[in-house]
């Protein structure tokens, strides 16, 4: 479980750990959608939305970690490809969380869209 934590904080906590927290109220969402059945409908799409916000909101902070990182590289003369690979390789930790937690959302929502 350390590494978990230890890769969500080298994705850039400002963007990991709300995604997080999101899969954390999806999945409180998900139990209560499948307790009470009049509330389906509307917590099976809050529960799409939560899962395409975590997925955007990784994309942005790849395309932000990767702005920072080609405005360093473009200030150095020099860089090595193993930087380059492990900058390259960070920034793809925060959307790779966020689509794990949007295909996460999309089971559930047609696990809930089942049970209708």
């Amino acid at each position: 479980m350390s590494t978990f934590f230890q890769r969500l904080s080298e994705g850039g906590p400002f963007f990991t750990y709300p995604i997080l927290i999101l899969l954390i109220v999806s999945v409180l969402l998900t139990v209560l959608a499948l307790i009470k059945p009049e509330m389906r409908k509307k917590l099976r799409e809050l529960i799409g939305s939560l899962g395409l916000f975590a997925l955007v909101w990784g994309i942005i902070g790849q395309i932000m970690g990767l702005i920072e990182a080609f405005d360093a590289i473009g200030m150095v003369e020099g860089v090595s490809i193993g930087i380059l690979a492990n900058g390259l390789k960070t920034t793809f930790l925060a959307p790779l969380f966020g689509l794990i937690v949007f295909l996460l959302t999309k089971l559930a929502a047609a696990v809930i869209r089942w049970r209708e």
